[in-house]
């Protein structure tokens, strides 16, 4: 079984970018509550006043 990741994204005046992943296996939370922290680190991001979204792939060039 494969982990389940979830890249935050970013359309910037460079484009667009991966700021962060986020694994579910090193949260140790179930789906809805893996969703809801999801949710909540876009809400971060977007009081810091950058509009990121959840994406199940990263931007070209990132790497872990």
């Amino acid at each position: 079984m494969s982990e389940t990741k979830t890249y935050l994204n970013w359309k910037g005046p460079k484009g667009l970018e991966t700021l962060d992943v986020v694994i579910k296996s090193e949260l140790k939370l179930n789906a809805p509550d893996f969703r809801r922290e999801v949710a909540r680190l876009c809400a971060e991001y977007a009081m810091a006043g950058m509009n990121v979204y959840p994406s199940s792939r990263a931007c070209a060039g990132w790497d872990q």
